[in-house]
């Protein structure tokens, strides 16, 4: 074998991680995992989880595992690219044309709102700190989960990129302080609910 055709294990982990971007066709497409399975289909849907991710994902939890329900419903994920966040904010304000969308807040609108979880993944697109799809638009969603009482998640690079661009008057009091350097060990948070209301 020519060695110049040889993979070192640096070029073969890297190109396993461009492989975990996720399977959009478009930009902005935001995809309902397992739709052609008719019988999971079929099922009562008991909660729902919409994850987003912006480049290669290192959490990518929700999309690889399947998500477990009391036995007869099923926990619909989405998947979707960061770059859909307008598409989702359209979906809150009923002005959405795009099918999948328009199925994904019908569901929601059928469930109890804290059965419906947005995940913003640790991935790439995240890791200088910045939201690429424009931090005003992720906060403009957050506000319309957050005053829909449903829930948020945010972790490690997104939630990075968070901390910074927090907005008091969408979020409240920020309860994050960003430590100096990098932190690779095991975490407790502590916080008082009654200060973040």
């Amino acid at each position: 074998m020519n060695k110049n055709n040889r993979m070192s294990n640096a070029d073969r982990a890297m190109k396993a991680d461009s492989q975990k971007t996720h399977p959009f066709t478009t930009i902005g497409s935001v995809v309902l995992l397992r739709e052609n399975d008719e019988v999971e289909m079929a099922k009562k849907t008991a909660a729902i989880i919409v994850t987003l991710c912006s480049g290669s994902s290192s959490d990518p939890h929700f999309t690889n595992n399947p998500q477990k329900s009391e036995e007869g419903t099923k926990t619909m994920v989405f998947q979707a690219d960061a770059s859909s966040v307008d598409e989702l904010i359209r979906g809150f304000e009923k002005t959405s044309t795009n099918p999948t969308v328009q199925r994904l807040f019908k569901e929601m609108s059928e469930l109890d709102p804290d059965c419906t979880v947005f995940n913003w993944e640790c991935s790439s697109g995240y890791s200088s700190g910045l939201f690429p799809e424009e931090t005003q638009k992720v906060l403009k969603l957050v506000s319309y989960l957050l005053k829909g009482n449903h829930m948020v998640m945010f972790s490690d690079f997104s939630l990075k990129a968070l901390i910074p661009n927090w907005s008091e008057r969408v979020l409240g009091p920020n309860p994050f302080v960003r430590l100096p350097g990098d932190f690779g060990g095991v975490a407790v948070l502590q916080f008082d609910p009654i200060d973040l209301k």
